[in-house]
């Protein structure tokens, strides 16, 4: 149960008090690109004092500024799982695939990296946009952009690896 949350005014970022705890979803947005990340993305400490918007925007801006000035003015990142996750999500949702593989890589999703791999080496544009709205769970809009470029066959290939023999 979230009892107050407040959104970081320079950054995608939302803090709160969560079960008595102060919560920081660095990159909240991750669920419509990858879920898995989300637990990763999350950084909580016990909160044993009462939280205004302030005091929240000012904890919410020390890492995420770090996180976004990094992104953007291309500098490396530290050892941090947190920051490696969001920039994985980040590059995911813009379609970044080598900055994706590094970030997966580095956080030990080596599934997600071969994954990632599989995508590079698609021939052609519109398989490549299917496998990723697939990475990310859109199956509907995967299929739809395969049929629309009258790829029948893969789209048949994604619900055969899905199981999905209805829609076989």
């Amino acid at each position: 149960m979230v009892d107050t949350m407040a959104w970081n005014d320079s950054a995608n970022v939302l803090c709160g008090v969560q079960d008595s705890r102060f919560t920081v979803w660095y990159y909240p947005s991750v669920v419509f690109v990858d879920k898995d990340l989300l637990p990763k993305t999350i950084f909580t400490r016990d909160s044993r004092y009462t939280l205004t918007p302030d005091k929240q925007s000012r904890s919410c801006n020390d890492r995420s500024s770090a996180l976004y000035r990094n992104v953007t003015e291309e500098r490396s990142l530290l050892q941090d799982q947190t920051l490696w996750s969001c920039l994985a999500g980040l590059a995911m949702a813009n379609r970044e695939l080598s900055t994706a593989e590094v970030a997966y890589a580095a956080i030990g999703e080596i599934d997600k990296v071969q994954y990632i791999n599989f995508i590079k080496d698609l021939p052609s544009r519109d398989s490549c946009l299917a496998h990723m709205l697939l990475f990310s769970g859109h199956v509907q809009e995967a299929e739809a952009t395969l049929l629309q470029a009258n790829l029948n066959y893969h789209a048949i290939q994604i619900h055969i690896s899905l199981y999905n023999w209805d829609r076989c």
